[in-house]
């Protein structure tokens, strides 16, 4: 009897230690990522994955930061390889929960970054699936702002694609709705609504409102943009754009 609990002691307790190691690994994940030390964090972030593989929230978060490095990289052949390693935490987070948000949002989002560099007879074929998995990202989570941002971006994108493309697109994409500027400045609005300090979707709707002509309210979200903290090298980059937008407009 004293043997068998020793033994049940002992296993809880490798099992806690291990549980609490794992933490303390992401913890220092969250922290390093907080302090957008990106490569660091992602590096912990895959450490963890290696004792919960299936967990949701750090394989998009794994996907976004790699995105993030690779759009950062100057040239395209270099930006391609960090976004098929996005696609795979990307197809991880689809395989582990296909019905929640944050994985058909991550999925789109990998998606068009992947599509950047395709021919545009496959852009355009891709930019059905973007949708698809924008679209049903906000149909299981109407209150989720990157995915209301990534569905206004699509509107924002292919309203301004040239006359060539867009005849491609409705060649390729018959079953697609009608992309609008408007409809992307909607979106980008309600993900404001939702997360203000989204700095990516702020930059995209006040270009958007420039391009309609409506300056004003593109300085004003700008003002405020400059003044907010970036949550990742990605919104980093982006304020910067801000504010050098910004300084063009006055």
């Amino acid at each position: 009897m004293m043997r068998r609990l020793f033994v049940t002691v002992f296993m809880f307790t490798i099992v806690g230690s291990s549980l609490g190691q794992d933490n303390s690994i992401l913890t220092q994940a969250k922290l390093a990522d907080k302090k957008l030390k990106t490569e660091e964090s992602l590096k912990l972030y895959q450490q963890y994955l290696l004792g919960d593989s299936s967990n949701l929230e750090v394989l998009v978060r794994c996907a976004e930061l790699t995105l993030y490095l690779g759009n950062a990289q100057a040239k395209e052949d270099e930006k391609q390889p960090f976004y098929i390693n996005a696609s795979k935490f990307a197809n991880s987070a689809y395989t582990s929960d296909s019905l929640s948000a944050s994985s058909n949002y991550i999925m789109g989002l990998v998606l068009s970054a992947l599509m950047n560099a395709k021919p545009i007879k496959e852009k355009l074929n891709g930019t059905k699936d973007i949708w698809n998995f924008a679209n049903k990202a906000i149909q299981i989570n109407p209150n989720d702002p990157k995915s209301l941002h990534l569905l206004g971006k699509w509107h924002d994108e292919l309203s301004s694609l040239n006359p060539a493309a867009k005849a491609g697109l409705k060649l390729f994409a018959k079953d697609i709705p009608k992309a609008s500027l408007t409809e992307a400045i909607d979106l980008y609005e309600k993900a404001r609504t939702f997360d203000p300090a989204l700095i990516v979707n702020n930059v995209d709707l006040a270009v958007a409102y420039k391009k309609i002509g409506r300056a004003d309210l593109s300085i004003s979200i700008l003002n405020t943009t400059i003044k907010q903290v970036p949550t990742s090298i990605e919104e980093q980059w982006y304020k910067t754009k801000a504010k050098e937008l910004l300084e063009s407009m006055k």
